[in-house]
């Protein structure tokens, strides 16, 4: 019994110790290597899209580069290494938060962070490589990095006025969980200026994302845009269907996602999807309300509201097809809600015993090491040893493809 009380106590205390910063870094590459992948054309011609037709939604990224003069700022090698770019950083912005977090040596904290650190929310960080995304989660973990509230709130609304004309699903993807972080931060010390910024920055995000989702484009203005589109693009390969998000308003999207819903099979595929994304934001939400309520000036509101914020990317379902690029954005949105709360519980209410949730990050990383979720594209889940990657160092060794604008991305 001595025996097995003292290696108890060990692993509790290298769990609760700043030694899983290790683990949750070798967990993280592996999720990393899960899902990555050049990034894709579609991604690749949203990058094309520019307000030579009119200003429009997703397009102001291909408007900054159109008026820098340089034409091979558009092809593709350009779009890869810019992508590579922020993808990195992204990356960087998360270990970052992870390693942060291991400072408080809070034994469900750091069992979280590897239930994170492998899930397929990583997974889809890595696969959507070129896509908006990434800038998402990076503003998300730079804000949570930044410690006054008055840095948190440049930032935190420069960045979102840019992500809305970036991407304007970056209102419901981040900014509820974004804006309760703000909230959390400012009740520390508050008074009326922070409120206001906080209403302003809120009533500006929405009227923007409200404007821009209404300025669509013509069918004839679009072929244009296409056209000029091809020339530039250095011999890649340009998506025609996706430029017509440009001439679809908010209106005939839910139309078409309710077909969608009503005549195929998307609904059994969304319910794949749950099985393995939902035990995570689950967790999740079960340790915010339980450490909620210990955090310096909880309230039930708002601990309702960091709920709320953590699960909102769940409204995309109705909004667009990815269903998996959806709900593995949970995973992100509810590590941002954890940090806040963790960073508001005073230290000497965090828990470094053993408790029954702790085990269920361990189960959740079995979940994610051995589950598998659909990726955009017909891909699949890479797996150790990955031999599609293999095979593709081989092909660059060899000579057979280029690093920089690979074959599978040339008409």
């Amino acid at each position: 019994m001595d025996f097995l009380k003292q290696a108890t106590t060990r692993v509790r205390e290298w769990l609760s110790g700043p030694h899983t910063f290790w683990l949750c870094l070798l967990l993280f590459a592996v999720a990393l290597l899960g899902g990555i992948r050049y990034p894709h054309t579609w991604a690749y011609t949203h990058y094309l899209f520019t307000y030579q037709e009119g200003v429009t939604k997703r397009s102001l990224i291909g408007e900054i580069v159109r008026q820098l003069g340089e034409p091979s700022l558009f092809e593709y090698p350009t779009f890869f290494c810019v992508s590579l770019a922020i993808f990195l950083a992204t990356c960087a912005s998360i270990v970052l938060v992870m390693h942060r977090m291991r400072e408080r040596r809070w034994l469900s904290l750091n069992m979280a962070l590897m239930a994170y650190a492998s899930s397929f929310g990583v997974v889809y960080i890595a696969h959507t490589i070129g896509y908006a995304d990434t800038l998402m989660v990076l503003l998300l973990c730079s804000t949570l990095l930044t410690r006054r509230f008055w840095s948190k709130m440049v930032l935190a609304s420069v960045g979102m006025v840019f992500l809305v004309f970036v991407h304007e699903s970056a209102t419901i993807l981040i900014f509820p969980i974004l804006w309760t972080h703000l909230i959390w931060r400012a009740r520390q010390d508050f008074d009326s200026a922070k409120l206001t910024a906080i209403v302003v920055l809120a009533c500006t995000v929405v009227g923007l994302t409200w404007w821009i989702v209404g300025q669509t484009l013509e069918a004839a203005q679009v072929r244009r845009l296409y056209d000029a589109a091809v020339p530039i693009a250095g011999g890649a390969n340009v998506r025609r269907d996706a430029l017509a998000v440009l001439s679809r308003d908010g209106a005939e999207n839910l139309e078409t996602m309710w077909r969608l819903w009503t005549t195929t099979n998307h609904g059994r595929n969304v319910l794949g999807v749950v099985y393995v994304t939902a035990p995570v934001a689950s967790y999740f939400v079960f340790l915010v309300l339980r450490f909620g309520r210990r955090a310096a000036n909880a309230t039930w509101w708002l601990l309702a509201l960091t709920v709320m914020g953590m699960l909102t990317p769940c409204i995309m379902l109705g909004l667009g097809w990815d269903s998996g690029r959806w709900l593995s954005f949970l995973a992100t949105t509810s590590l941002a809600g954890l940090v806040t709360i963790a960073q508001q519980v005073p230290k000497e209410d965090r828990g470094q015993r053993f408790a029954w949730f702790d085990v269920v990050g361990v189960g959740l990383v079995a979940l994610h090491f051995y589950g598998s979720v659909a990726m955009m594209d017909g891909r699949v889940v890479e797996r150790p040893p990955f031999d599609h990657h293999a095979q593709q160092i081989e092909r660059w060794l060899e000579g057979e493809d280029s690093f920089f604008h690979p074959g599978e991305f040339r008409p």
